[in-house]
């Protein structure tokens, strides 16, 4: 009989896994049910950047070739660090690998790294899966309860419908509640009173950028990522990682009216500096701010509920703080 799995979260993570259970468990063929709180995809959250190790699983799984084939994304090299106070570029944070070729298995496919939208990376990961027999995606559903017993995993939604599965896989972030409503009911997400700052910025033709593909300029209060994301390579997307007392929604939220001047002039006041002028006109021509807050885990905890037949994967695990701004005058 083929294995009922139940995955909570159809972001990155859950797709991802669906697609690899799909691929690699033999036969009978597991069949997947993935559930989404949210009622369509989620756009939220901006490029993130494949490694060349992402790169090769996704390979693995067929959908970096949906990402060649709809054009998505822009290749990145290296990441090119610099300093903000003399524009001096200080390292590289290197995917070209030894012979400059990529990186992978002797004899096997080498890649270099890619920033794309998060946005396109799901929509390859959903055609992909939903060439998979087996799989059903249910959008819309809130999860009130999870039962784990010796005979499978019960799943509860609001209004009074419930699902079954021999397994769970909760890959349902950082505010998962696979975690809060069984596996580690004490350990809460905590706001770090750090968030970054989104958007997207044309590059005008005179605006010589000093790096070939994406850059991280570091200062004493804060750091600025630029980096293209698509192959045009007419638009840079920019992230700022500031401090910020307070953020309405755990999940983030797009700045409108007077605060784009407010977000604007926060980040020219850290960033304008003469030595790297390139910064100036993104952070101008910059529309639609999203501002996303930064929570972080307690250290330790569970990953798995007591009869192990679910399980926490990616942020809804381990998910820490990665970011370290300095506080002024500390």
């Amino acid at each position: 009989m083929a294995l009922q799995i139940v995955i909570i979260g159809a972001g990155i993570t859950g797709l991802s896994s669906a697609i690899a259970l799909k691929k690699y468990l033999p036969d009978p063929k597991p069949i997947i049910t993935i559930v989404e709180t949210r009622s369509a995809p989620s756009t939220i959250g901006g490029a993130v950047n494949l490694t060349p190790k992402a790169l090769r699983y996704l390979d693995h799984l067929g959908v970096l070739e949906v990402l060649h084939a709809e054009g998505a994304g822009a290749e990145c090299r290296a990441i090119e660090l610099f300093d903000l106070y003399t524009g001096s570029k200080t390292a590289d944070l290197d995917f070209r690998g030894r012979d400059g070729d990529g990186i992978g298995k002797t004899g096997s496919k080498k890649y270099f790294a890619m920033r794309v939208m998060r946005k396109e990376l799901q929509r390859a990961l959903l055609k992909v899966m939903g060439e998979q027999e087996g799989c059903e995606l249910l959008f819309g559903k809130d999860v009130v309860d999870i039962e784990e017993s010796t005979d499978g995993v019960r799943v509860g939604f609001k209004g009074g419908q419930s699902i079954h599965g021999d397994v769970l896989l909760g890959c349902d972030g950082i505010h998962s509640c696979v975690r809060s409503l069984l596996i580690d009911k004490d350990r809460k997400p905590t706001y770090t009173k750090i968030a970054t700052s989104m958007a997207v910025s044309n590059v005008r033709r005179e605006n010589q950028l000093r790096w070939d593909a994406t850059a991280l300029i570091s200062s004493r209060r804060g750091s600025f990522m630029a980096s293209y994301f698509e192959k045009s390579r007419k638009q840079q997307y920019i992230a700022v990682v500031l401090e910020t007392e307070e953020v309405n929604s755990r999940e983030g939220w797009k700045v409108k009216g007077a605060d784009q001047a407010e977000v604007k002039r926060q980040i020219l006041e850290r960033f304008d500096n003469k030595a790297i002028p390139e910064l100036r006109q993104l952070v101008e021509d910059a529309g639609d701010w999203t501002l996303y807050p930064v929570y972080k885990l307690p250290h330790g905890g569970r990953w798995t509920a007591p009869g192990g037949r679910c399980i926490l994967l990616g942020d809804a695990a381990h998910a820490v703080l990665v970011v370290d701004i300095p506080i002024e005058g500390a």
